[in-house]
């Protein structure tokens, strides 16, 4: 059986006016377990009198008030966990209707497994176990790595995560252990990747694995560079390894263990350049795609949104985005013909390289000496870049 979160939800609310022996009606705990619905992962303490409500409602507690008496915390492991040495978990916090309700700020991970406690005084303690969604497959084909991210068998020195995709949703706590980067005599590379501050990252379904290489060894100059250098150096090759052992959902292997080999190129430390980007137009009243070629690969997950169509009125034009040129070339084809007005490519300035550089700038730069064309840019709102599909006679 693989790893699950565990969330411990404490609502823990004195009121000094209720007596423990007077103990009222049972409270009862609702939990939103279908990720098909928007309240995916929501909580909510139903049967409270009014009374109790209506002081908590006027309270008008912030978040860290909320905190003191609903405390959340995230674990890997199913063991017995001394809940107050884990990290917390961001959400709001409030009353709503004739209830308590806990908001999860980011939508949970299928298999999540909640452990509510509410403790209210005048009332019974009530605990409850929930699993959110479920992860097991009635395919009974073996799992696969189904693609890897970046495409391109060269890559810079200073990339920054590989996106592993995979087939079927896969356990989580198998990452540091059942995957390994090797140099090029078969060595492992150690510390080479790291885990994000919530635990491994998997996208909400469990098939996509963003695998972080450490930003402290790829930025110039901070400790971790200076004691461990870089793990991917530029000139050499690096093999990406993932075992055969690595377990899906419901325990089984992958269909053979996977290799990903790359040479490494040089560092890129550059600012994203929209001014450089090539734009193919369509023609106006056709489906035909429009293409965009930038003047490097770009990160393949926030290409997916961090690059829109807007319409003259300014609203999103719907339709299929395709990535090809190891995600240097990005086409758009709409849901219907373009029509022969002008239209706008809105480009987020988050959007980065496979190097973590974006439009604001680079994701590092040596501070003894500067870069020339590394100045940080003023940049908040996305930039929009004007268009319009050409009109053949």
């Amino acid at each position: 059986m693989g790893f699950a979160f565990i969330v411990f939800i404490s609502f823990i609310i004195p009121v000094q006016a209720k007596q423990a022996k007077q103990a009222k009606q049972a409270l009862q705990i609702s939990v939103q377990t279908d990720p098909a619905k928007p309240a995916f992962g929501q909580v909510e303490v139903l049967g409270i009198d009014n009374e109790l409500l209506s002081a908590m409602k006027q309270s008008a507690f912030d978040n860290a008030s909320w905190q003191d008496k609903v405390t959340i915390h995230i674990s890997s492991s199913l063991e017995p966990i001394e809940a107050a040495s884990l990290p917390g978990v961001a959400g709001h916090y409030g009353v709503v209707d004739n209830r308590v309700r806990f908001t999860p700020r980011f939508a949970p991970m299928l298999g999540l497994v909640y452990h509510i406690q509410v403790r209210l005084s005048g009332y019974l303690p009530l605990e409850k176990t929930v699993q959110l969604g479920t992860l097991v497959s009635a395919h009974n084909e073996l799992t696969l790595v189904s693609s890897i991210y970046p495409s391109s068998n060269t890559i810079p020195e200073n990339t920054l995560r590989f996106y592993v995709h995979f087939s079927r949703p896969m356990q989580r706590g198998q990452v540091l252990e059942k995957i390994r980067l090797l140099d090029e005599q078969g060595q492992v590379v150690n510390q080479a990747f790291m885990l994000g501050p919530m635990g491994e990252l998997w996208d909400r379904e469990q098939r996509r694995l963003t695998l972080l290489l450490d930003p402290g060894r790829i930025k110039q100059g901070v400790r971790p560079n200076r004691a461990l250098g870089l793990a991917l150096e530029s000139g050499k090759q690096r093999t990406l390894v993932i075992d055969a052992d690595f377990k899906d959902a419901n325990g089984r292997r992958l269909n053979k263990e996977f290799r990903q080999a790359y040479f490494i190129g040089n560092a890129i430390r550059q600012a994203i350049a929209p001014a450089q980007w090539q734009i193919n137009s369509p023609r106006a009243g056709t489906q035909e795609p429009l293409h965009v070629q930038f003047e490097r690969s770009l990160d393949q997950a926030m290409l997916s949104h961090a690059v829109r169509i807007l319409g003259s009125d300014g609203n999103p034009i719907i339709g299929h985005i395709q990535l090809t040129a190891n995600e240097s070339l990005w086409s758009f084809t709409p849901e219907r013909p373009w029509a022969p007005s002008l239209h706008y490519l809105s480009v987020a300035p988050e959007l980065e390289d496979v190097a973590g550089n974006n439009l604001l700038g680079p994701l590092d730069v040596k501070l003894t000496t500067p870069i020339v064309g590394s100045t940080l840019q003023a940049i908040s709102n996305p930039i929009e870049i004007a268009f319009q599909p050409r009109t053949v006679h």
